[in-house]
C-alpha cells in the first residue's frame, strides 16, 4: 500500500509507504492506521522536502 501526500505548489511531500515482512502478522485495518498514523504526524510536524538529494520522492516506509 502507498500513499502519496504533495503540497500544491509540490515542494513539500512524502509517500508513505506499509511494507509489512512477511513474518508479521498485521491486519490490512492495523496497517491502515499505521499509514495514517504516519501521514498525520508528518502534516502536524514534518516539512520534508518532496525530493531528496538524489531527486527521488521522499519515502517512508512502515
Amino acid at each position: 500500500m502507498e500513499v502519496r501526500n504533495q503540497d500544491v505548489d509540490a515542494l513539500r511531500g512524502f509517500d508513505v509507504v506499509a511494507e509489512p515482512l512477511e513474518t508479521e502478522h498485521r491486519s490490512a485495518q492495523q496497517l491502515g492506521e499505521d499509514v495514517a498514523r504516519v501521514v498525520e504526524q508528518e502534516l502536524m510536524y514534518g516539512q520534508l522536502p518532496a525530493v531528496g538529494e538524489d531527486g527521488a520522492f521522499r519515502r517512508i516506509v512502515v
